[in-house]
């Protein structure tokens, strides 16, 4: 059985105008042309699906009861149409985005609230992964976009820059450097200190020429969990300054590294846009636009 759109918007048209005139000039076929396209309509269901006269046209018992899904059909047929065309002006689509938990928690809300309100029918999926897992997840496809420090890759991954923070000391209140309004790295050298990061305390050695050999307290997987021992003053913290807005609201204090001050430069790392969806593309220039704009 091979029932055609267009044999579905003929039988619609005409019990809706109850007219094959009026429906042939609607479907721009001349009556005669209408009246094959509903015989074969007709034959392919076999069964009578429209009663006629020469003054009227009425629906047959099979006719009232296949003119439903008719209609259901076509209205699917003008969502789907809908969809694409959504899909097309970037409206609609998933964007999977990678990046860790205290990226989640302070930088990526704001970013997240702007272009849901610009793009509803577009969905935004976090996925949130320790610090070394962030470029790993998105080579291997369980995201579209990361956001992370800039860093080589071993896949030819799109990168663009969004915004330069640095490293600060996030300290108890009552740790001895609190009431500082910078601190030099060798002033923290000899301190018990936690790193975000397994390989955190190697690179800020070779960063600073191996000038100091830093006191390690811990490393932790998670930013999270690192905020959580400096409240519990198990220690200071190396962190990046984008977590102010939530360190400070507990009390912590946030002091700026200097001698010398280490960039870090934060990037918006996607799959190239031969691969990328019309909604990622879109997600990509929003969002690179949004934090170069807002900092």
């Amino acid at each position: 059985m091979n029932i055609t759109i267009r044999q579905l918007k003929a039988f619609v048209a005409v019990t809706r105008l109850s007219s094959f005139t009026e429906a042939a000039n609607e479907l721009s076929v001349t009556p005669s042309a209408l009246s094959a396209i509903i015989r074969e309509l007709e034959s392919t269901v076999d069964l009578r699906l429209l009663e006629r006269s020469t003054r009227q046209v009425a629906l047959s018992d099979a006719g009232q009861e296949f003119l439903p899904r008719a209609k259901q059909v076509l209205q699917e047929l003008e969502n789907a149409k809908r969809c694409v065309l959504d899909l097309r002006q970037h409206r609609r689509g998933v964007v999977r985005i990678v990046a860790t938990q205290v990226m989640f928690w302070t930088l990526l809300p704001p970013l997240f609230a702007a272009f849901r309100q610009a793009n509803p029918g577009i969905i935004l999926i976090p996925v949130e992964v320790p610090v070394e897992g962030v470029i790993d997840a998105l080579e291997k496809g369980k995201a579209d976009v990361a956001i992370f420090s800039e860093r080589r890759s071993k896949s030819e991954l799109s990168m663009r820059h969004i915004f330069d923070t640095s490293p600060h000391l996030l300290c108890h209140r009552a740790h001895r450097f609190a009431a500082r309004d910078s601190i030099t790295w060798g002033e923290i050298a000899d301190d018990p200190l936690i790193f975000i990061g397994t390989e955190a305390k190697t690179k800020f050695q070779i960063e600073l020429n191996s000038a100091y050999e830093f006191a390690e307290a811990s490393s932790t997987a998670s930013g999270t969990t690192a905020i959580g021992m400096v409240s519990a003053e198990l220690g200071a913290a190396v962190m990046l300054g984008i977590i102010r807005p939530v360190v400070e609201p507990l009390g912590l204090r946030l002091i700026p590294l200097v001698e010398p001050v280490l960039t870090r430069r934060m990037m918006l790392y996607s799959h190239s846009r031969k691969l990328a969806s019309k909604a990622v593309e879109h997600f990509c220039d929003f969002a690179v636009d949004y934090m170069q704009s807002s900092r």
